[in-house]
Formats: structure tokens, C-alpha cells, sequence
């Protein structure tokens, strides 16, 4: 499978203001929040291009980088959101 079409997705368990049960879809370089029943969406995050494109997304459950979302990129980096 290609990267560009690749989407991650990660689920919110309601920690550090993220709603509970609100998906986040990682898209190129952006990264967009989903209500729980699909009536809004709206993009949160905008990665640097350079990154390449979001490889993986997942929330910090264990509270070792304050909770936040993180976002993989193909280029290496990390970033929190």
C-alpha cells in the first residue's frame, strides 16, 4: 500500500480535554477530529510538509508525553498535538 493512501485513525478515551469517543484522521499532512456520530469535522493540526505524510496516530495513555496525541510522520518525526 502507498502512504498517500494511507489514513490513520485513533480513538479518544477522554484525557487531556480530548472528548471521549471523538475519532482523529490523519490525512497528508493534516490531522482532523470526527464527532462520535459524524456530524462534524474539522482539521485540528497541520504538520510541516517536510515530514512527509502522517504514518500513525496515537494517544499518550500513559501520561509520558502529557496525554497528547501523537502524530508519526514517514520523514521521522514525532509531534504532539
Amino acid at each position: 500500500m502507498h502512504l498517500a493512501n494511507l489514513h490513520p485513525l485513533a480513538l479518544a478515551s477522554g484525557l487531556a480535554g480530548f472528548e471521549s469517543d471523538w475519532v482523529y484522521v490523519g490525512a497528508g499532512s493534516e490531522v482532523s477530529q470526527l464527532a462520535p456520530d459524524g456530524s462534524v469535522s474539522r482539521a485540528i493540526a497541520t504538520i510541516p510538509a517536510d515530514a512527509g505524510p502522517i504514518t500513525g496516530l496515537c494517544f499518550d495513555t500513559a501520561a509520558e508525553f502529557a496525554h497528547e496525541l501523537l502524530v508519526l510522520t514517514a520523514g521521522g518525526p514525532v509531534y504532539g498535538v
